[in-house]
């Protein structure tokens, strides 16, 4: 399988390359970090690569294992509350206070959930290919 590692301007919708984001033939399956600008695609089609090579802001992937790389890389594991009551309540029954923690979202979940065991939180975990 290949891919590409694509530098994207989120307000825009631009994509380097002028890549066209409804190429049917370039799938994203939610790789896509908003923070850095970088979205991987897959490409769906028998497309020759070399014309995406040497393109500033894309980077073409030639493997499952640069894939998988590339999404280790630069999609982040996100967290999220579920159920307000639930995460409200564990937060009170642990006795934590939220002024404790970091003011960044997805930081204070990640301590929440994985230092803590906070429910009410899911994490959300960028899917492999292969």
């Amino acid at each position: 399988m290949k891919g590409l590692l694509i530098d994207v301007d989120f307000n825009t919708r631009e994509r380097a390359g002028g890549i066209d984001p409804n190429d049917p033939g370039l799938e994203c399956r939610a790789w896509q970090n908003l923070d850095t600008g970088k979205e991987i695609r897959i490409i769906k089609d028998d497309r020759d690569v070399t014309q995406y090579e040497g393109i500033d802001g894309i980077t073409v992937l030639n493997s499952d294992a640069e894939i998988n790389n590339a999404i280790d890389n630069n999609v982040p594991t996100r967290y999220s509350v579920d159920e307000d009551a639930i995460f409200k309540k564990s937060i009170d029954q642990k006795g934590l206070d939220l002024d404790n923690f970091p003011n960044d979202t997805q930081q204070m979940l990640e301590q929440l959930y994985e230092n803590h065991g906070v429910k009410g939180i899911s994490k959300s975990t960028p899917e492999h290919v292969g």
